[in-house]
């Protein structure tokens, strides 16, 4: 040992200590799937983080698309009789919850082994189960991208 860990004694052994489950806990993070489907194998987080915060832009041509559709469509539709929409409304809630109990079932089992194995403190402040775990990764980042799909009144 160096001089400056020489005088620490316990402290530094402790601080090791703690740093090997640290590491052991990123170790075994990932629960293992019972099944995983190949898009979520294929599913690369770094590449994708990487090409959303360079093609950013993006966004605001479709912001605006849709800013547009919906604010041209109210005065384009303000003195016309309503479209008959309640089924196809349905049929998009519907959609809407089938891709959300189909993310939560897939995701749920990684972070409540992440809440047993480490505790609630690590399920919120460390992202790991995110960026390490395909299966959690893919629907994580599916669901950011889905939320503000709102639930259409019907």
């Amino acid at each position: 040992m160096s001089n400056l860990t020489t005088g620490l004694g316990s402290q530094y052994e402790l601080l090791n200590g703690f740093n090997q489950i640290i590491i052991s806990k990123m170790a075994n993070t990932s629960l293992r799937y019972s099944y995983v489907f190949e898009f979520e194998r294929n599913f690369n987080y770094n590449y994708t983080t990487k090409w959303m915060s360079e093609n950013w832009m993006t966004s605001f041509y479709f912001i605006t698309t849709y800013l547009i559709i919906i604010f041209g469509g109210q005065q384009w539709m303000k003195d016309r009789e309503p479209f008959k929409l309640r089924s196809t409304l349905f049929l998009w809630n519907l959609l809407l919850a089938m891709f959300s109990i189909s993310g939560t079932v897939r995701v749920m089992p990684e972070i409540l082994s992440v809440i047993r194995e480490q505790g609630f403190f690590d399920s919120v402040c460390d992202n790991g189960y995110i960026t390490r775990v395909n299966v959690s990764s893919l629907w994580t980042w599916l669901f950011k991208k889905r939320a503000p799909n709102m639930r259409v009144k019907t």
